[in-house]
């Protein structure tokens, strides 16, 4: 069982992430924008290297990045 916490506005500790500079222009500023106003659940996970991690997730099945072939699902905290 996963359990999620509703988050209905993108946190604070992430805006960092939309403005960030992009490798070869990927995700695009439209898929970001999808992403962020998709996103509206947080997850946490214990992560590899045995940190915390939380994770956005979208209640809608949609493939924003699937160019790719990646599903927008994770964002690390840090």
């Amino acid at each position: 069982m996963v359990y999620v916490i509703p988050c209905p506005h993108w946190p604070s500790n992430a805006y960092e992430w939309i403005s960030s500079s992009r490798t070869y222009g990927w995700p695009t500023k439209q898929q970001i924008r999808e992403i962020v106003n998709q996103a509206d659940h947080i997850r946490k996970y214990d992560g590899a290297d045995k940190g915390r991690r939380y994770q956005l997730i979208s209640s809608e099945d949609s493939d924003v990045l699937d160019n790719r072939g990646d599903r927008f699902n994770s964002m690390d905290s840090g």
